[in-house]
């Protein structure tokens, strides 16, 4: 049976930072042979020179940059991405990287439980479950930003909206791919929406 939501995003995750290491592959089963599997190791040298990488590609431009859940399942890593000392200056710009992405309302929901917040869910809600969930987490204080790309999205979770009295922030789903000719298309059909009147 595969982990829970709630089980992944296990907040017994730690990050330790030993000693300063520099290590070669070839080392790493006798650094790991008392430690509990599965374990990831990362490069938090590396980790912290790819944020910096990411923001300066960002520069100027008003633009958030969130995180992906689908891609780091570690809390511990997410924590440490989002609250980087080194990235979050008085005088300096504010940080792009902010709030995080995730797959559903029930990942949602256990990473709100865990502290995180502003969170976009990337994927279109479809049932009136769902959006009652995003309402109450709405209503809990968590912001929840929910993605739609028809008005029957937009009229489920209006209605749970309604009915627990808050105001749920939307993302419209927007389809930038390219379709040259009948049999070819760039990118990946995202939604329905592909133009500015469909979105409004």
């Amino acid at each position: 049976m595969s982990p829970s939501v709630e089980d992944q995003l296990s907040p017994d995750s730690k990050v330790r930072s030993p000693e300063p290491l520099v290590t070669t592959p070839d080392r790493w089963p006798a650094l790991l042979a008392d430690e509990p599997l599965p374990t990831a190791v990362v490069d938090l040298v590396a980790m912290a020179a790819n944020r910096r990488a990411v923001v300066s590609a960002v520069g100027d431009r008003p633009v958030t940059i969130r995180l992906s859940t689908r891609a780091m399942r570690s809390t511990a890593l997410l924590r440490r991405l989002l609250m980087d000392p080194t990235a979050i200056t008085a005088d300096g710009p504010p940080d792009p990287l902010q709030g995080l992405a995730c797959d559903s309302v029930s990942e949602a929901a256990a990473l709100v439980q865990l502290g995180f917040d502003d969170i976009l869910l990337h994927a279109p809600i479809c049932r009136a479950a769902e959006a009652m969930r995003v309402a109450e987490l709405t209503a809990e204080g968590a912001r929840v930003v929910a993605t739609v790309d028809c008005r029957e999205h937009v009229a489920l979770l209006g209605a749970a909206a309604v009915e627990k009295g808050v105001e749920i922030d939307l993302c419209i789903d927007v389809d930038v791919s390219w379709q040259p000719a009948a049999e070819v298309r760039f990118g990946r059909l995202r939604s329905p929406i592909g133009d500015v009147s469909a979105a409004r």
